[in-house]
């Protein structure tokens, strides 16, 4: 393959890599013979395995048998293993060639991509600043057009991928003189957290795991160099079917590109530069699932391996970084739902935790702060607490979580930019969720709010996605209101009180419109205790509940509107009603109570009331005890005493971005409690692998919450909501 510069032509040598898979290797061939190579190396190991010879037999009959092209077969005698096999073919290649196109078996080219990959070899052919040119690109970052651009970020990935001879002459075979420098250098903490990760763990200490990629991608950043990405994936990875020896079956890599007809239109940057908000993207995706790319998961029929005291942090990350969440509260709301669901920079910027903390720390009215648009209200509070202050707070820390998730260099700009950054960085719904791993997540939804309660009366949001909660606080807790309320709409008959079989019948109706996971209220010990004589309560909602195995979700220790002047950021610590607490769980042994507290104070307490009643279940740590200080101490309490008989988390969030810091921020609580028990019962003699933390933290992140919810319960149990009888 030739390309033409002023001074003479490069030449571009094709290397196709094959081992045991004939099934992908026929695959790779068919897209050449689409894309009309008519030149290309087939390099092959040396196998020591009979089965893997025969495999290796039908892959050489398949390349001496093509005549549509010039094919050279390329068998080694003994067996390299993956690094120096991918490595001499690199070298090989380079010896007749200026630059070369790598493509291993399970990377199927796919329309535009030798275009793009003669095009930016030769457009950098001199420039050393780029080191490489990849043809994959990651689904959340493709644009689909007829015109193929380009991005230079500092991430190399290693799928259908090429370079020069000049450049790979820096290849060095020494991981550990690689990790040496990256220390040396100061390299070290500008790695990503999944990379250092990896270089931190024994398998790169021990040089053990025969990858060849991460030696190439510290070439990178110690050079500081970078790789030219496409704007649309032109390499289809088909390697994560469970056929691999070094990852995970996973579709975490999938594209479904639709690729325009005709002829490529290629467009690279004249002087390359680093594109800092796709490269932050690509590299925060590649940190939540590196690890897919590395681990091996094919069943051998041997037992899996242990996990050692001095590598169980970063085997407990990689897992804990790739494991499905359900988020048992939240108050989001679908997109669909326009005026209640929160996105963006300035729903992210007045949340009430920041507008308070800025009414704090400025001195400024509230009444004239809350007599801003919301707008400007966001400009104060990034003025106040992240340009004339460092952002110290849980609150404002989770703002810069956010930024670095999105890719935003953070600094001291004014309110405009960032909220541009911002608004043009952030994802929908859908593609947010997908990056955190969260499967679902539970609303709180109020159906005497009439137009909130609208939701329900629309088919075009994902009802999979966003599980409901029916929230009671207004009907129990102001039934005078919630009577008008219902009256007004017809579902009741007066407006002075609500009847016992018009609550049930109510219930029952609320339940088959919004299919509720639990019934929710919120509020302290004083109006927890005056329910014990509220007959709505026992006699109509108790029964209710229990005949419909229903949980009931208890958020208490909150004082409403202590000072009315903040607004929504008003509420305080009520009346623990810890004693209300075990009345509950006593009293009425069938009711599924999930509880979590604001008071910091009584977690203990809740904890041993968990041991001594199996009804009562705890979750999460709510709004003021979302703070690590607390978490680190509480989460080990509870390990201590409940093992794995808990929620451990739920975001509490209102805004889509919030969900980044507020798992991303308890996920490191959680990994450092994980690893220091796990590293307990190891140097105990306890045999902990690979499958128990997965098999641990699926538990508490999701197994355990949905067992919790009513169609964990139901699908248990072959139940369903029924009429109450009115």
């Amino acid at each position: 393959m030739q390309s033409s510069q002023t001074d003479r032509p490069l030449s571009i040598g094709i290397a196709v890599l094959a081992y045991s898979r004939p099934d992908h290797v026929k695959q790779v061939f068919d897209a050449l013979r689409r894309l009309k190579v008519r030149r290309f190396l087939v390099f092959m190991d040396g196998a020591d395995d009979r089965t893997i010879r025969e495999k290796q037999e039908e892959i050489a009959a398949e390349a001496t048998a093509i005549e549509w092209a010039d094919v050279r077969l390329v068998r080694r005698r003994v067996n390299l293993g993956l690094r120096r096999s991918i490595v001499s073919a690199v070298s090989d290649t380079l010896q007749d060639h200026e630059a070369v196109i790598l493509l291993e078996d399970d990377c199927i080219p796919q329309p535009g991509f030798f275009d793009y990959m003669q095009a930016g070899l030769t457009k950098y052919w001199r420039d050393r600043t780029v080191r490489s040119v990849c043809g994959y690109q990651f689904p959340h970052v493709s644009t689909i057009s007829p015109t193929i651009s380009g991005s230079l970020i500092s991430r190399f990935v290693p799928w259908g991928w090429g370079t020069w001879r000049d450049r790979w002459i820096d290849y060095d075979t020494d991981l550990r003189h690689l990790l040496k420098l990256t220390h040396e250098t100061g390299t070290y903490p500008k790695l990503p957290e999944d990379v250092r990760a990896y270089i931190d763990s024994y398998a790169a200490l021990d040089d053990s795991n025969d990858i060849w990629s991460i030696n190439w991608v510290l070439a990178h950043y110690l050079t500081n160099t970078m790789c030219l990405f496409p704007s649309r994936p032109l390499i289809a990875n088909i390697g994560f079917d469970g056929t691999g020896v070094h990852c995970f079956k996973t579709d975490a890599f999938d594209t479904t590109a639709v690729h325009p007809a005709g002829p490529a239109q290629i467009q690279l940057p004249e002087v390359p530069s680093l594109d800092t908000v796709i490269d932050r993207r690509i590299i925060d995706y590649m940190e939540s699932h590196w690890g897919k790319t590395m681990i091996t998961a094919t069943d051998t029929g041997q037992a899996p391996p242990s996990v050692s005291a001095a590598n169980v942090g970063q085997v407990t990350r990689v897992i804990l970084d790739n494991a499905p969440i359900l988020d048992i509260h939240t108050h989001l709301f679908p997109p669909q739902h326009q005026k209640f669901s929160l996105s963006g920079a300035d729903d992210l910027l007045t949340y009430h935790y920041l507008t308070v903390e800025c009414l704090t720390v400025s001195g400024i009215a509230p009444k004239r702060f809350f007599a801003l648009s919301k707008r400007k209200q966001a400009e104060v509070v990034w003025d106040t607490l992240f340009r004339a202050n460092t952002p110290f707070s849980e609150a404002t820390k989770g703002v810069v979580t956010v930024l670095k998730f999105l890719g935003i260099e953070p600094g001291l700009f004014p309110y405009s930019e960032i909220k541009r950054a911002i608004d043009s960085s952030r994802l929908n719904d859908e593609e947010l969720l997908n990056r955190l791993n969260i499967e679902r997540v539970i609303m709180t939804n109020d159906p005497c709010d009439e137009e909130e309660w609208s939701l329900f009366e629309r088919s075009d949001w994902n009802r999979d996605r966003y599980g409901a909660a029916l929230r009671l606080d207004t009907l129990l807790l102001k039934p005078r209101a919630a009577a008008v309320s219902l009256a007004r709409l017809g579902l009741i008959r007066s407006a002075e009180s609500i009847e016992i079989l018009e609550f049930q019948a109510l219930l029952d109706r609320w339940a088959e419109t919004s299919r509720p996971e639990y019934v929710a209220l919120s509020l302290d010990g004083v109006q927890l205790k005056s329910l014990r004589s509220d007959k709505l309560f026992l006699d109509a909602l108790l029964p209710w509940l229990q005949e419909n195995r229903m949980p009931l979700a208890l958020m208490v220790g909150v004082k409403r509107q202590v000072n009315p002047d903040y607004e929504l950021g008003g509420d305080g610590l009520g009346v623990a009603g810890l004693s209300e607490v075990e009345y509950l769980a006593r009293s009425f042994p069938e009711l599924r109570i999930l509880i979590t507290h604001l008071h910091h104070d009584a977690h203990h307490a809740l904890t041993v009331l968990a041991r001594k009643f199996p009804n009562l279940k705890l979750f999460g740590f709510w709004w003021f005890n979302n703070q690590p200080s607390l978490v680190q101490q509480t989460l080990r309490m509870r390990f201590d005493l409940l093992g794995f008989g808990f929620v451990p988390q739920h975001s509490d969030a209102r805004v889509l971005e919030q969900l980044i810091f507020k798992w991303g921020h308890f996920k490191d609580q959680l990994h450092d409690a994980l690893v220091e028990r796990y590293q307990e019962l190891i140097l105990a003699g306890w045999n902990v692998t690979e499958d128990t933390i997965r098999r641990d933290i699926a538990t508490l992140l999701h197994d355990k919450p949905a067992s919790l919810l009513h169609s964990g319960c139901s699908t248990a149990c072959g139940l369903e909501i029924s009429a109450s009888g009115s």
